[in-house]
């Protein structure tokens, strides 16, 4: 998906594109608690890529604002190119208890928007767009009561029931996000 054609069709969203390798996603709803995940950086991100904060209370558009579960969103997305292959990478910044069913819904309503953009971006501009496109989920928590077994079992996060945890992160780089 062109950068320039998803600026224009997210709007309503702060968007980012720089040359440089790592980024910090925030969570500024957490700044005032000391045991909250306030920000994740991500490392080694490629050359190109974009990411915007899709957590306000902006409405997506005027056909989707009244609609039931749709205004739920997860906090970021980050699109960006590997191989000959564009990865839209759904982000949930979470304290405490996690991977419930809000944190799902949040995903199925981004991931609608996302492809309403990408349908925008298809049919309107075939000759842009980009062929192989891989959708990953990823959960970052921090102080979660939630067990994970001590060998975890390599499963592809790309279903939005299904995300990839990842408790108190600190530096991760983008190809943790992207492969098992």
């Amino acid at each position: 998906m062109p950068f320039t054609i998803l600026k224009d069709v997210v709007k309503n969203c702060t968007i980012s594109d720089t040359a440089r390798t790592c980024v910090e996603l925030k969570e500024s709803k957490n700044r005032n608690q000391p045991n909250a995940l306030h920000r994740v950086k991500i490392e080694m991100l490629p050359s190109g890529t974009a990411w915007f904060c899709v957590d306000s209370k902006k409405p997506w558009s005027p056909y989707l604002n009244q609609t039931q579960g749709i205004n739920k969103r997860c906090d970021y997305v980050i699109v960006s190119h590997e191989n000959n292959t564009a990865y839209i990478v759904f982000v949930e910044l979470k304290s405490g208890t996690v991977l419930n069913n809000d944190i799902c819904q949040k995903f199925k309503a981004t991931e609608c928007f996302i492809d309403y953009c990408e349908s925008i971006c298809k049919r309107l501009f075939s000759n842009l767009c980009l062929k192989n496109v891989s959708k990953r989920f990823v959960v970052f928590a921090k102080g979660t009561e939630q067990k994970l077994p001590t060998r975890p079992e390599p499963i592809l996060h790309d279903q939005s029931d299904k995300p990839k945890l990842i408790i108190n992160p600190n530096r991760i780089k983008f190809k943790q996000l992207i492969h098992q």
